[in-house]
């Protein structure tokens, strides 16, 4: 049986009991990085455990191996924080082991989607979850213009470029209200809310470039606090 395990998506302290005693009778540990599980598992008290490492560079490598693993043992999916298979290499995990008939249990927990979601505190009614937002500037901004007004939407996004993503919305869609969610669950856990131009003035004004885990909320059009 493979268990499909969501992990914390920064506070340890959101560990279930459930994912405990889960990753307690099972073998092996299928994740994105190594370091990133051993530090969870030792969280836990746990040791032991057979780790097998499937990320964006060697997923179609590991695939066949796992296969064989989750068919003849119990062993759970995780990945670096949140649901495995939202914007996660464990998706394709989860599709070889439907094509091969192997089952598989879902252990829910915390995700950043849904988290990000209710901190923007716009309308969660509806809403869509659209990964990453595209690497170029032209693709940005044509996804953003395509966005469907009557939704909440979320993208992740890296540190790195964050910035420039606000550009793009500034210019794609200036009058939808935006949350920028950075570092949710940890320390220094931080959301700022306003329109893309306001928010980039925020950023600007600070001494040092953000980090972290960050999410984009943009909420429908004509949306006001």
């Amino acid at each position: 049986m493979l268990y499909v395990c969501a992990t914390p998506i920064g506070n340890l302290g959101d560990v279930s009991e459930r994912l405990k005693d889960t990753l307690c009778q099972c073998e092996y540990v299928i994740c994105e990085d190594s370091r990133r599980a051993s530090k969870l598992i030792s969280s836990m008290g746990k040791s032991g455990k057979k780790i097998i490492v499937n990320n964006e560079f060697n997923e179609k490598k590991a695939l066949p191996g796992i296969a064989r693993v989750i068919a003849e043992t119990d062993a759970v999916l995780i990945t670096d924080a949140g649901m495995p298979g939202i914007s996660d290499p464990g998706f394709i995990v989860l599709r070889e082991a439907i094509r091969k008939g192997i089952e598989f249990s879902v252990v829910p927990g915390p995700s950043a989607v849904l988290t990000s979601i209710v901190a923007s505190g716009f309308p969660c009614e509806r809403f869509c979850f659209e990964g990453f937002l595209p690497k170029t500037k032209a693709k940005r901004i044509k996804a953003l213009r395509k966005l469907d007004k009557e939704k909440t939407t979320v993208f992740f996004e890296s540190p790195y470029r964050i910035r420039k993503a606000l550009v793009d919305m500034a210019d794609a869609i200036p009058e939808r209200q935006v949350a920028l969610c950075r570092e949710l669950t940890k320390r220094f856990e931080e959301v700022i809310r306003g329109m893309p131009k306001g928010i980039i003035e925020q950023i600007d004004s600070k001494k040092q470039p953000l980090k972290g885990e960050i999410s984009l909320v943009i909420a429908p059009e004509g949306f006001s606090f």
